[in-house]
């Protein structure tokens, strides 16, 4: 993972001359409880020699998978990593080495009711290190951003936006050298299982009712 931190600053300290880099990290978390996270990175111009491509797919060792798709004036890569649980992700993301931003904490919570389910996740960035933002790195040359898109309505969020169950976030230079955080709160409710809840209950009511008369 560090080797793949190396490799892009190198490749930051040359496009800052003539390009830039478009990021976006995404995480998606499904109604079963499991969730994907992928980046994405759009590199503008293509320069050769500016970043190895086996440096790139290390990423392979913690379990990403990496495709690279060439273009005459751009390359995209694209990672990423399936979890079968979102307390599983907290896990690894709390403490895997990340790619552009200081140390991740996440925290997740779930409530699970007969009627109600509600998940909330907060990760707490940390400043990033100055080594992995060189300096002259600007906004206009590294543009960055971040997504959590939740299975059910976002119902509270601290995102710049929100478009339908996705929250974005843009991450500037301020955010990555100060530290931020990102939450996010989500909410299901069946009011099939409420009407027909409270019909039961009105059944129940009245038949003990007709039965005291």
């Amino acid at each position: 993972m560090r080797k793949f931190i190396l490799c892009f600053i190198c490749l930051f300290t040359v496009i800052s001359i003539s390009g830039c880099i478009e990021a976006v990290d995404s995480l998606t978390v499904y109604s079963d409880g499991s969730c994907l996270e992928s980046k994405s990175l759009a590199v503008s111009p293509i320069i050769p020699g500016s970043f190895d491509h086996d440096e790139i797919k290390a990423f392979e060792k913690d379990g990403y998978e990496v495709r690279f798709f060439s273009k005459k004036d751009k390359t995209d890569i694209f990672i990423t990593k399936r979890f079968p649980s979102l307390e599983e992700y907290s896990s690894f993301v709390s403490s895997a080495d990340r790619m552009y931003s200081g140390k991740v904490k996440c925290e997740i919570s779930e409530l699970n009711l007969f009627f109600l389910k509600r998940i909330k996740i907060r990760e707490t960035v940390a400043a990033a290190e100055a080594s992995r933002i060189p300096a002259g790195i600007g906004d206009s040359v590294f543009s960055e951003k971040r997504t959590i898109t939740m299975p059910y309505e976002i119902i509270s969020s601290n995102a710049d936006s929100i478009s339908g169950y996705t929250a974005l976030w843009n991450i500037d230079s301020s955010r990555r050298a100060n530290g931020y955080v990102r939450e996010v709160v989500c909410q299901y409710v069946n009011y099939v299982l409420i009407v027909i809840a409270a019909a039961v209950a009105g059944a129940v009511l009245l038949m003990l009712q007709k039965r005291r008369r």
